[in-house]
């Protein structure tokens, strides 16, 4: 691609990929345990995508969340 980021162009599906089994059972519940309590915290997030893991910051007790992407698509 000329310009922007290699995800641009599966930004509208990315999403579809966190409801996959390996993810559901396996990722998500990984990253939310080594996350742990966020109670009161800032959280950056590089390379947030979506922003899948920063909403999990926010359920996690994170006050403020910022999430940064390369794709404009993704965000």
């Amino acid at each position: 691609m000329a310009s922007g980021s290699q995800y641009d162009a599966i930004g509208a599906a990315y999403d579809a990929v966190k409801a996959l089994p390996a993810a559901r059972y396996a990722e998500i519940p990984t990253v939310r345990a080594l996350l742990g309590d966020l109670t009161r915290l800032t959280v950056l997030d590089l390379g947030c995508g979506t922003g899948h893991y920063a909403r999990i910051c926010r359920e996690l007790g994170a006050t403020t969340v910022v999430g940064v992407d390369n794709s404009a698509e993704m965000i």
